[in-house]
Order: C-alpha cells, then sequence, then structure tokens
C-alpha cells in the first residue's frame, strides 16, 4: 500500500495551492519532504543544507536564494488536513457494480466522489481540491 504522495503529485498543484499546503505543515519527526524544483527527498530531522531546519518551511541562504520545502503528505497527515477542512468525509473499500466485486478506494467528501486503487491517492485528491479553492 502506497503510504506517501510523490513528488510528481506536489508538482499537481498551482502555485498558491503549493504555498498553501507549505504554510499549513508543520514539520514533525519521521515527515518527508521535497525541496522546490527538485527531484531528491529528505526526511526530518535531517543534516545538510537542504533541511526542514527547526521546524521552518523555507531557508533563506546568505546569498538571497530562498528554497521552500513542500511536505510528502502521509495517509494520517491527508486524513487530519481533510478532517480539518471538511464538515465530513466518508471512505469506504471495495464495492459491488453489476455483481462483481471492485477492490478500490471510495472517498466522498463534499459533494464530490473520488475512486483509486490507492487509499493515498484518493485522499490526495480530496486534498487538492482544498488546496485549490
Amino acid at each position: 500500500m502506497k503510504q506517501h504522495i510523490t513528488i510528481e503529485q506536489i508538482n499537481e498543484l498551482s502555485k498558491n495551492g503549493k504555498e498553501r499546503l507549505r504554510k499549513w505543515w508543520k514539520p514533525k519527526n519521521g515527515d518527508i519532504y521535497s525541496n522546490e524544483g527538485e527531484q531528491e527527498i529528505f526526511h526530518f530531522p535531517c543534516a545538510g543544507e537542504y533541511c526542514a531546519m527547526e521546524g521552518k518551511t523555507k531557508m533563506t541562504y546568505p546569498s538571497g536564494l530562498q528554497v521552500k520545502f513542500y511536505p510528502l503528505l502521509s495517509i494520517g497527515q491527508m486524513i487530519e488536513f481533510l478532517d480539518e477542512h471538511a464538515s465530513q468525509f466518508v471512505l469506504d473499500y471495495g464495492t459491488s457494480e453489476f455483481g462483481e466485486w471492485q477492490k478500490h478506494w471510495r472517498l466522498i467528501f463534499d459533494e464530490n466522489q473520488y475512486e483509486c486503487d490507492e487509499l493515498c491517492d484518493a485522499l490526495w485528491e480530496a486534498c487538492k481540491e482544498v488546496l485549490e479553492k
């Protein structure tokens, strides 16, 4: 089972959506993240110059270069995010259509429904909707 969203999924967000996600995120031990424009994954806490040090989600270097960090959200983080931004949402796994068992996740969020093979992907679709509002 997929546990976190990918860098490619972060890049599906608009600039405003990415900024809303970055502002919501409070880095904690065990979080994974990427820095803007890179294809590298980091773990919090970590060592080196490209780290979300001391819980910060961006860093400005003496040269003036500013680097922003974006979380590769876990299933738990996405549930927490949706819980903070929705009146309710419903998850279920596997539905019967025309007598055949379909193995997939279904998330009903506000007035929309998302169906994906991976729970992580269904949650991400709903999170994207909130972030892009």
